[in-house]
């Protein structure tokens, strides 16, 4: 039997602690149920229809982490306590594009356009000039008492001003990145962040440090991550910015998540961003011109920017060079 990793939205009693929240998930009665006991449970927002009945009970909502068999989820579903299941997708860096040796011959939103993303077109100067970095810094702005959250792979300590953070991951504590392919992609986030704002503090918030063998990340990592920054802005106000530069490559992979607004992970991204935090996203690697491998055939307007990426309160972002040129392989939005 296929096993599924889900995230549970439970119903608890207020103030009930993760040690009684956990021993409630553990009491659920479906066969082929299995909860991470190390997994802590992680508060959430209810949906707007069910404020008034929590309310009025005395409730409110966890999530809690697990595995089960496929054909049992609607049971699941069905448990007095259940509020809801959704899939615990997987989630990987925007990292390096692995194009069809010949991109795709059709029109682009913007022309001209670059599919050929190896070749630099210029040095992060080059980038932060274009940008008009210099005429702000000229102005005495250059970050100082901002930090920014590079949700990713971790950043280096050695190379970035890092001041704190979150982990998944015990043997890869903030301060480190991942010593596999694609690990520097969080310290690379990081370096461009820094490279505009020279004097900003990073927290590096590692949400793509599975301990799962050969995975990056789960939505649940990364609801732990945003809730580690909702709870830490909270008592000072930092960070002022989380940055994503993940996501999902395709809708098949989770359309509970790439569809739905109320997928957990979503509103915990709307959570961070109403008590005043700015959330940015890239918008993804599967442009219509020359889209990462990784999509297949979810690329182009309208099928490839899926889930918290493309909410209309976050800040979504396409690439571009500084020759004016719109990235192939920068995923769409629905124009045309």
């Amino acid at each position: 039997m296929s096993k599924k990793r889900v995230i549970i939205e439970l119903r608890t009693k207020m103030g009930t602690g993760p040690v009684d929240s956990l021993k409630m998930a553990s009491e659920l009665k479906v066969e082929g149920l299995t909860i991470d006991k190390d997994y802590e449970p992680v508060p959430i927002e209810p949906a707007e229809e069910m404020v008034k009945t929590l309310e009025s009970a005395g409730e409110e909502i966890v999530l809690i982490r697990g595995e089960i068999d496929e054909d049992m989820e609607d049971q699941l579903r069905t448990q007095p306590k259940v509020v809801n299941v959704w899939t615990d997708a997987r989630i990987e860096p925007f990292g390096p594009v692995e194009i069809s040796p010949f991109p795709f011959e059709s029109a682009g939103p913007c022309t001209p356009y670059d599919c050929d993303p190896r070749t630099a077109k210029g040095d992060i100067g080059d980038v932060a000039r274009y940008l008009g970095c210099d005429q702000i810094w000229a102005e005495g702005y250059r970050g100082e008492g901002i930090v920014i959250g590079i949700c990713d792979t971790g950043c280096d300590k050695n190379v970035l001003p890092v001041t704190g953070g979150w982990s998944p991951n015990p043997f890869f504590p903030p301060g480190t990145h991942l010593p596999v392919s694609g690990g520097w992609h969080g310290t690379m986030c990081g370096t461009d962040a820094v490279g505009m704002c020279s004097q900003a503090k990073i927290y590096d918030i590692g949400l793509l440090k599975s301990m799962a063998p050969d995975i990056a990340g789960f939505l649940s990592d990364a609801i732990t991550g945003f809730q580690w920054a909702i709870d830490h802005y909270k008592q000072d106000n930092t960070p002022q910015i989380l940055s994503n530069s993940w996501g999902m490559y395709q809708k098949s992979f989770a359309p509970d998540y790439a569809e739905n607004a109320n997928h957990p992970f979503t509103r915990k991204v709307v959570e961070a961003i109403k008590i005043g935090i700015i959330v940015t996203f890239a918008a993804g690697n599967c442009g219509a011109l020359c889209p990462s491998k990784s999509c297949e055939s979810d690329n182009g307007p309208g099928k490839s920017i899926w889930g918290a990426n493309g909410h209309p309160e976050v800040i979504t972002v396409g690439a571009a060079n500084t020759n004016e040129e719109w990235i192939g392989y920068s995923s769409q939005g629905c124009g045309p």
